[in-house]
C-alpha cells in the first residue's frame, strides 16, 4: 500500500478480527494456462475488475450498507488453478501461487525454464512457490533485497494478515463438546524488520 497511508491502515487493523474474509484476498485464476500469464490476450482479458484483476483494492471497515474505506492495497499474489476434471494428462488438481502482474512487471521478472520459478534480468531465481517442485506448503517466496528495492522505488509498504481457527468437536455420553478458537494477526516491516502480533479469541 502507499507509504503516506500506511500508519493509518496499520493502526486500524492492528487488533481486528479477520474472520469472514472481509480483507482483499488473492484470486484463483483457472481460465488460462500457466505460461499465458502476463503477456497473452487471455491474461489481459482477465485483468478486468470484474474478474478480480484490478490493481488497487479497497480496505473498508463497517458493514456492507455503510462501509468506511480506510485505505487501498495492492495484492502480491494470485493462485494459478488447473483442475483435473476432463483432463487425463494429470491425476490431481494443479494449484500454486504466482506474483501478480504488478509485481512481475515491477521487478522485471522473467519465466524460468523451471515451472513455478521466476528469474531476474541476470537469470537469478528471485521468486518461486516451493510446493511446485518440492514437498512443501504452497506460498510465494521473493528475494528480500529485490523486493525491498521494488517497494522503495514505488513508495509502497508491505503487510501480511494471518487468519486461522482451531476446532474441538466430539461426543461425550452426556454432553456434546464444541469449542472454537479464532486466530487473527497482522505483521509488517518496520525498518526492514518483521513486527506484529497474533490475537486469539
Amino acid at each position: 500500500m502507499e507509504e503516506k497511508k500506511y500508519k493509518i491502515l496499520i493502526d486500524n487493523l492492528r487488533k481486528k478480527r479477520f474472520m469472514g474474509k472481509w480483507m482483499p484476498e488473492s484470486r484463483d485464476l483457472y481460465q488460462i494456462f500457466s505460461r499465458e500469464y502476463y503477456w497473452s490476450r487471455a491474461f489481459t482479458f482477465f485483468k478486468k475488475p470484474y474478474y478480480g484483476g484490478q490493481i488497487w483494492h479497497d480496505v473498508s471497515l463497517g458493514d456492507y450498507s455503510n462501509p468506511k474505506i480506510i485505505g487501498k492495497v495492492k495484492l502480491t499474489t494470485e493462485s494459478f488453478l488447473w483442475e483435473e476434471e476432463y483432463d487425463y494428462s494429470k491425476e490431481e488438481t494443479i494449484a500454486f501461487f504466482k506474483p501478480t502482474n504488478e509485481l512481475f512487471k515491477g521487478m522485471r521478472m522473467k519465466f524460468s525454464k523451471v515451472e513455478g520459478e521466476f528469474i531476474n534480468q541476470e537469470n537469478e531465481v528471485i521468486c518461486f512457490d516451493p510446493s511446485v517442485n518440492n514437498k512443501s506448503i504452497s506460498c510465494l517466496l521473493v528475494r528480500k533485497k529485490d523486493f525491498i528495492s521494488f517497494l522503495r522505488k514505488r513508495k509502497l509498504k508491505i503487510f501480511w494478515t494471518v487468519l486461522g481457527e482451531k476446532l474441538i468437536s466430539g461426543m461425550h455420553p452426556k454432553t456434546e463438546i464444541f469449542k472454537r478458537l479464532e486466530i487473527s494477526g497482522l505483521y509488517y516491516l518496520d525498518k526492514n524488520k518483521l513486527s506484529g502480533n497474533i490475537i486469539s479469541m
